[in-house]
């Protein structure tokens, strides 16, 4: 038997019917918000040392000491918040993509975005998030 004989399956190819024929994703928000979490992490790597010799204007080890807590303290935080914000974000293009038959439109995007920041910061308080 040579190799072309042989039937792939991909694992990633999903065969569900929906009403408007629009493939499903199951593992698209797993993706967005494992894609979220690392690059929160990565900007809470680069953002903290920043805010941290700002606020520990002291020169030598002190500033360090006060650079290295407040990153590893608050990476985690930040990497999971712009996680769950990228999960939220991908669930409400997927939702309105889904609802008006078409993927991808920028309008979707566009729209869902203002929708995700009101999302977040209506934890804050009305005045907030208004």
């Amino acid at each position: 038997m040579s190799v072309d004989e042989f039937e792939t399956i991909d694992i990633y190819s999903y065969e569900v019917s929906l009403s408007h024929d629009i493939p499903s994703y199951p593992d698209r928000f797993l993706v967005s918000g494992g894609h979220g979490f690392v690059g929160g992490m990565f900007g809470g790597l680069f953002f903290h040392p920043i805010k941290a010799i700002y606020n520990f204007p002291k020169i030598g080890f002190k500033a360090f000491n006060g650079y290295s807590k407040a990153t590893l303290t608050n990476i985690p935080r930040v990497a999971g918040k712009f996680g769950a914000f990228c999960t939220a974000y991908d669930a409400l293009c997927s939702t309105m993509d889904y609802f008006h038959g078409k993927e991808y439109t920028c309008l979707h995007e566009f729209i869902s975005l203002p929708f995700t920041i009101a999302l977040f910061k209506s934890g804050q308080g009305f005045r907030v998030a208004s």
